[in-house]
């Protein structure tokens, strides 16, 4: 067994000591960044800096991030309330939301903008559409959807069997 004594001076108590400080402000700041970043995705795909929407363009950016291509106007831009209390159908919706790194729940009872753009470049479909639901220009939670028989309602990230249709059809 070893033994190792040290003389601590002022100096080196102070430089302990705010080594110390810094190390946990560091632990604190990253635990707050981990609890209240909900712009990064399950994926880590999503560019936080993009889910600042400010403009049509940066709406566009965003959509495009992930591998989607969209008319350069909106279908409809509609103002929504997300519900103080979700039922099923919207706690299903909220469980997508959180998949892709957002949750609603942080946003309920508040008005919303919702952004719909037409998808042009979705595989063997016609009609998707890409919502972006944006609260103080940030994007707070989106969706792909469909309204034709079979059709689709999942987060911003290609589907697995959409994904391979994808590959295909642009190796063709």
């Amino acid at each position: 067994m070893y033994i190792v004594s040290m003389k601590l001076t002022r100096r080196r108590k102070i430089i302990v000591l705010c080594a110390a400080f810094a190390l946990v402000l560091a632990g604190v700041l990253g635990v707050i960044h981990w609890l209240g970043d909900d712009s990064v995705s399950a994926s880590g795909k999503v560019d936080p800096k993009l889910t600042q929407v400010k403009s049509n363009e940066d709406r566009i950016k965003f959509i495009q991030q992930y591998g989607w291509t969209v008319t350069e106007e909106p279908v409809e831009i509609k103002e929504v309330i997300i519900p103080k209390e979700f039922d099923d159908t919207y706690e299903q919706y909220n469980t997508i939301q959180k998949s892709q790194g957002f949750d609603l729940s942080r946003y309920q009872g508040k008005t919303a903008k919702r952004y719909t753009y037409a998808v042009t470049n979705y595989p063997n479909r016609q009609g998707v559409l890409a919502n972006l639901l944006v609260v103080d220009e940030k994007v707070v939670g989106g969706d792909l959807c469909s309204s034709e028989p079979n059709g689709i309602l999942h987060g911003f990230s290609l589907q697995e069997e959409a994904e391979a249709e994808l590959q295909s059809s642009q190796a063709a």
